[in-house]
């Protein structure tokens, strides 16, 4: 779908990505050390189906100002510990002199 293809490309600028599993909500996951500012976390998450209906292109104009948003980068050393470990990801940082704020 356009809509979707577009959306990937905004997001692979700042190395977010959207989960492949898009059977009813798109998962958009942020790059290493960011999270969302529209949820304050790792993963924003977009439903486009409700009992069999799929309004994908609705639910992508209700989430274009939380995308807007953008990511912010995870600075406090207990957030960063606390999020590593819910990952699983001992190593999910972002670089040293990566910016404080991404936008999409």
């Amino acid at each position: 779908m356009v809509a979707i293809a577009k959306l990937e490309r905004r997001l692979a600028r700042v190395g977010a990505s959207i989960d492949p599993d898009r059977d009813r909500v798109l998962s958009l996951d942020a790059p290493p050390g960011y999270v969302w500012r529209a949820s304050g976390g790792p993963c924003y998450q977009i439903p486009f189906s409700v009992r069999g209906q799929s309004w994908l292109s609705a639910a992508l104009r209700e989430a274009e100002p939380a995308l807007a948003l953008g990511l912010l980068r995870v600075s406090d050393p207990d957030e960063l510990q606390r999020l590593r470990f819910e990952l699983g990801d001992p190593g999910w940082a972002a670089a040293d002199d990566a910016p404080d704020k991404l936008s999409v």
